[in-house]
């Protein structure tokens, strides 16, 4: 079992090929597979996909 921890004060940005995890203080926005989803104090919001709960 490996645990990667990373602490920034603004930004932290992981890339793994075209897939993007930005996290800041106030949101995170993952984007994969041309969809982009905000997680903020107003929700989360998903652009160019849709929900599905299984």
């Amino acid at each position: 079992k490996t645990i990667h921890e990373l602490k920034a004060d603004s930004e932290a940005t992981i890339q793994v090929g075209e897939t993007i995890i930005n996290a800041k203080p106030d949101c995170v926005i993952i984007k994969a597979g041309g969809v982009e989803v905000t997680i903020d104090s107003n929700g989360l919001v998903v652009k160019g996909g849709e929900i599905k709960a299984e």
